[in-house]
C-alpha cells in the first residue's frame, strides 16, 4: 500500500478541545511562499546532538514533535541528519501545505508520522509521547502584549512538558529582546523595534515560565550571526528591500504602513548613496554579539 495514502494529515480545529491560538500578529498565508527563501534552520545540528545527549538515545531512535513547524524547515533538517520519527503541528494550513510538499520523501518512507493542523495550546497528544518537543521561533507568536505575563506560552510549555517521555527535553529557539537590538533592522525605526520586542520574552521571563511549567533549564546558547534569517540578496532591482524578504521575516507585520515606508526609503537612500553595505556592517552586531538563542529544558 502506498505509504502516502496511510499518512495522517489531521485537521483538529473545531473539535471542541478548548481555546486555541494562532499567531497573535503574523499573517502566514501572506508569507508562506516566501518563508524559505531567506531562512535557514540555525542550530538544527546542535538540537540533534543535544537531543541525543539528554535522552541517551541515538537520533534514529528519537521521536520529535515540531510545534509550530511552519514550512517544515527544521523538520527536514533534522530528518536529513538521520532523525527516526517526526510529528509536526501548525495552525496555518498554508504553511503545512508547503511542509507536506517539502517532506514528501520522508512521508513516503514513514519517518513523518503526522502533519496536524491545530491551533495550540493545548496539544492533541497523549502524555509521554515524544522524546523531544521543538518550539522554534514560536513562543513570541502566542500572546498579545498584556503585562508580559505570557499566559498562552506558559500553557503551551505545560502541555509540552506533559508530552515528554522520561529524559525528554523541550528545545526552544528565540530572540531575546537584548539580542534583537543587535540586528540592523532595529536601527531603522526605533518605534517599530520597541513594539516588536514586547512580544519576545527575556531570558529571565523564560526562567519564570519554565518554573511555572514544571521545566528546568539546562542549556542556554546564543548563535553568532543573524541566525535564522539571511541577509544575502535582500535588495531588489530598484534599490529597495525585496518584498519576498520582508514577507519571509514576518516581523514587519508589526510595522505600521508609515513605518514600512520610512524603512524602505532609508534603505533606498543608503543603496543609492553606495553606503548600504558599510552601514549594515557598522549597525549589525549579530556576528559579534549573537542573535538567535537556543534554550533546552527537561522535566524538573
Amino acid at each position: 500500500m502506498n505509504r502516502c495514502k496511510m499518512f495522517k494529515f489531521v485537521n483538529y480545529i473545531g473539535k471542541g478541545c478548548g481555546v486555541r491560538f494562532r499567531s497573535s500578529w503574523a499573517n502566514f498565508r501572506k508569507s508562506c511562499h516566501d518563508y524559505d527563501k531567506y531562512r535557514r534552520p540555525v542550530g538544527s545540528d546542535l538540537i540533534a546532538g543535544l537531543s541525543q545527549f539528554y535522552t541517551g538515545k541515538q537520533l534514529k531512535d528519537l521521536h520529535i514533535l515540531d510545534v509550530g513547524c511552519g514550512t517544515g524547515l527544521y523538520g527536514k533538517a533534522l530528518l536529513d541528519l538521520g532523525l527516526g520519527k517526526m510529528s509536526l503541528i501548525d495552525a496555518s494550513k498554508d504553511m503545512l501545505s508547503v511542509a507536506s510538499n517539502k517532506l514528501a520523501t520522508y512521508i513516503e518512507q514513514g519517518c513523518v508520522l503526522s502533519l496536524d493542523h491545530y491551533q495550540t495550546p493545548p496539544l492533541p497528544y497523549q502524555n509521554g509521547s515524544f522524546d523531544v518537543v521543538l518550539l522554534n521561533m514560536v513562543i513570541h507568536h502566542l500572546d498579545s502584549v498584556n503585562g508580559r505575563t505570557f499566559p498562552n506560552a506558559i500553557r503551551l510549555l505545560k502541555e509540552a512538558e506533559m508530552c515528554l517521555k522520561k529524559k525528554g527535553i523541550v528545545a526552544i529557539t528565540t530572540i531575546p529582546p537584548s539580542n534583537a537590538m543587535n540586528y540592523w533592522t532595529s536601527k531603522q525605526c526605533y518605534e517599530f523595534t520597541h513594539r516588536t520586542i514586547q512580544y519576545f520574552p527575556s531570558l529571565d521571563e523564560y526562567e519564570t515560565m519554565f518554573i511555572k511549567s514544571g521545566l528546568k533549564s539546562v542549556q542556554k546558547l546564543t548563535f553568532l550571526g543573524p541566525g535564522l534569517i539571511c541577509y544575502e540578496n535582500i535588495i531588489d532591482s530598484n534599490g529597495y528591500l525585496d518584498q519576498s524578504w520582508v514577507n519571509s521575516a514576518c516581523v514587519f507585520e508589526l510595522a505600521t504602513d508609515e513605518e514600512m515606508i520610512a524603512i524602505h526609503e532609508k534603505v533606498h537612500g543608503l543603496v543609492q548613496s553606495g553606503m548600504w553595505q558599510q552601514w549594515t556592517q557598522e549597525n549589525d552586531t549579530t556576528e559579534a554579539l549573537g542573535g538567535v538563542t537556543l534554550l533546552v529544558c527537561h522535566k524538573d
